[in-house]
């Protein structure tokens, strides 16, 4: 079977996603398909180091790691600049990030971080569909 076509490579798959959603595709990532869409991850080195990734939402993503108080999306900003986000999204949560910039919680709330100053806030993005889990909260992380 010829390959003439099809992307031969991770470059190549990752020019194709571009141009797909460039081109008006609706993507969707799951789990870690959510975390590619985002700017980057840390990794799980004992001294973790940023590496970028799709870059297609203006934020870190973190998937199902509730458990760990969100480390790495709340981490991922702490040594950059002012104003980089990172969204934690739960087990059985889900967001909608649209061309437009709105990012839309569904199921359960989303935990996001924003690096203000020296310091990194917390709060909730809550979703508006009737049956969601409800509650809001802020804290600051310094």
């Amino acid at each position: 079977m010829s390959t003439a076509g099809r992307c031969s490579s991770r470059n190549g798959l990752k020019d194709l996603i571009l141009r797909r959603r460039y081109d008006g595709s609706t993507l969707i990532g799951i789990s870690a398909g959510a975390v590619q869409l985002g700017l980057g991850a840390l990794t799980d080195a004992p001294q973790p180091k940023k590496f970028s990734l799709f870059g297609l939402a203006p934020f870190y993503v973190g998937a199902h790691e509730e458990d760990d108080e969100w480390w790495k999306p709340a981490r991922a900003g702490e040594p950059f600049a002012v104003g980089v986000r990172g969204i934690g999204i739960p087990m059985g949560g889900g967001a909608i990030y649209r061309w437009t910039g709105t990012l839309e919680p569904i199921r359960r709330p989303l935990t996001e971080f924003l690096k203000e100053d020296d310091r990194v806030v917390e709060r909730m993005l809550i979703p508006l569909e009737p049956g969601a889990e409800q509650g809001s909260s802020s804290k600051d992380h310094q």
